[in-house]
């Protein structure tokens, strides 16, 4: 995933395109900021938008290709929705193999050699990947709503749903969770920590939290609240991909 951005040729699959959008609108925000931020900044904030577009018309070309049509077809009104939401031609095209099946492959020789290594080693990177992404879509929901702390605190506490979500699209590739309920708890704990530890040390050094009693002693519970949220998502997730058992009863 996320290889030769730069490029229109080969495909992707939707879920690059879905996240390849909201990296689009996180750095369209960013640039927005620069802009009014200081005369000098702005063709730092002119080069982020360039950079932009090309990414984001290369990405849409590629999704195009999954689809089995041309690159102009992201110019259509409206296909953008087609593109985020149609799955992609699963046999070889005129543009090249299945990105799903080309990614699985790939996924299942890198775990192979990250087994001998460290076997969380790589869920590890990828949690720490999506809670940094999302501490970005916090920072720039606090500079738009800087004066409204509860819609800020709730922000908190609502964005481990999608993360986690996305973070499952990741880490099991469309696949139903595993039977081993092991495995899902050490990912929502990890998660869990990784997440809190993360958005709280944001709190300190850019919004001048306090830390105090009060604040160590609801650590632990915070943490125990964003575990538990880590349900929802699975929820959704085994909806979406139940297990052969369910789809045959």
């Amino acid at each position: 995933m996320f290889k030769n951005i730069f490029s229109f040729s080969g495909r992707i699959r939707r879920l690059e395109y879905g996240l390849t959008y909201l990296f689009y609108f996180a750095a369209l925000g960013i640039s927005s900021l620069l802009f009014y931020t200081s005369e000098f900044l702005e063709p730092v904030a002119f080069l982020i938008i360039i950079t932009n577009y090309w990414i984001i018309l290369a990405q849409g070309c590629k999704r195009c290709h999954d689809l089995g049509n041309n690159g102009f077809y992201q110019l259509i009104p409206f296909y953008i929705f087609i593109m985020l939401f149609q799955d992609g031609q699963s046999h070889v095209n005129n543009y090249g193999p299945n990105p799903k099946s080309e990614e699985l492959k790939e996924k299942k020789e890198s775990r192979k050699r990250m087994s001998f290594q460290n076997p969380g080693h790589l869920v590890i990177l990828e949690i720490i990947f999506i809670v940094l992404f999302a501490t970005l879509i916090l920072s720039i929901n606090n500079i738009i709503f800087s004066d409204y702390d509860t819609f800020t605190t709730l922000s908190y506490f609502l964005m481990p749903i999608p993360s986690f979500l996305i973070f499952l699209l990741i880490s099991h590739n469309d696949k139903p969770l595993p039977k081993e309920t092991s495995v899902l708890v050490n990912q929502q704990l990890i998660f869990a920590f990784i997440y809190y530890i993360t958005i709280r040390l944001y709190a300190i050094i850019f919004r001048l939290s306090e830390v105090d009693i009060e604040t160590i002693l609801f650590e632990p519970i915070a943490i125990a609240l964003i575990f538990g949220l880590t349900y929802i998502p699975l929820g959704i997730y085994s909806l979406i991909f139940k297990s052969p058992s369910v789809k045959n009863a």
